[in-house]
């Protein structure tokens, strides 16, 4: 059976067709950069709803008389979206380190320690903040049956920096349906721009020393034989309410 168009207006190639294909593919990778499987969703049955209805007559013939070739088109789509889920799996647990690992060197940054490592005195405070955040904490729930049978049920705040798989199921299911685009985002985001990151991170420590050579004698214009370095103090005025007085 043989499909006619109401209207043809996007042409197979055309420049219609073109603009139709490219809205399409820049709004289903924005939605997959922002998180937004639905809007993908939606974008591709709204796509396909105007190729159908106002594209060339000959696709879906075409697509019926060659039922192997679909078949082998949709077994391969699910092949690739299983492997780039794997390879998109990598790259965002490598993000969420690079995010844990910012978090840790501002925080040691404000305690005055140029360092990635968290010294043994200070671990129980960085503890605190990980156990603060939405973002690197959670909250389980243990339940302890005695021999009795009674229940007691805890409740108890965890780390909880390394990505689990279950608990991105929907982030998974979307790389996997829309792997085309994401993957052709990962190429001109992620691989482009992580791979500087990556030569950026691991030049850090040549970096540091080239700086550390440069001022190497810098400290003999402010360090004072026989005491210790003093810091400075500042304490901001604060203006008194009516009612601080009383």
């Amino acid at each position: 059976m043989e499909h006619f168009p109401l209207v043809l207006v996007f042409a197979l190639f055309s420049p219609l067709w073109w603009l139709l294909i490219a809205a399409a593919t820049i709004s289903i990778i924005w939605a997959l950069d922002n998180e937004r499987g639905g809007f993908a969703t939606f974008t591709l049955i709204v796509t396909a709803a105007a190729l159908f209805l106002f594209g060339d007559s000959r696709l879906p013939g075409f697509l019926l008389e060659h039922p192997g070739g679909i078949l082998l088109t949709v077994l391969g789509y699910f092949v690739g979206g299983a492997v780039w889920s794997v390879v998109k799996w990598s790259l965002f647990s490598q993000e969420k380190r690079d995010d844990y690992e910012d978090l840790k060197r501002n925080w040691l940054k404000g305690h005055g320690i140029n360092s990635s490592e968290v010294p043994d005195g200070l671990k129980q405070s960085f503890l605190d903040v990980l156990l603060d955040s939405y973002e690197w904490a959670k909250d389980v729930t243990d339940t302890i049956v005695d021999e009795n049978g009674a229940k007691t049920v805890t409740r108890k705040r965890v780390v909880n920096i390394v990505p689990v798989a279950w608990d991105n199921k929907s982030r998974i299911m979307t790389w996997m349906c829309f792997w085309p685009w994401s993957a052709t985002w990962a190429l001109i985001d992620d691989f482009v721009r992580k791979v500087f990151k990556r030569i950026q991170r691991g030049l850090e420590a040549l970096m540091d020393r080239i700086a550390q050579f440069h001022f190497r004698d810098a400290h003999k214009d402010y360090t004072i034989v026989g005491k210790a370095p003093e810091r400075k103090i500042e304490s901001q005025a604060r203006r008194l309410n009516t009612w601080d007085n009383n």
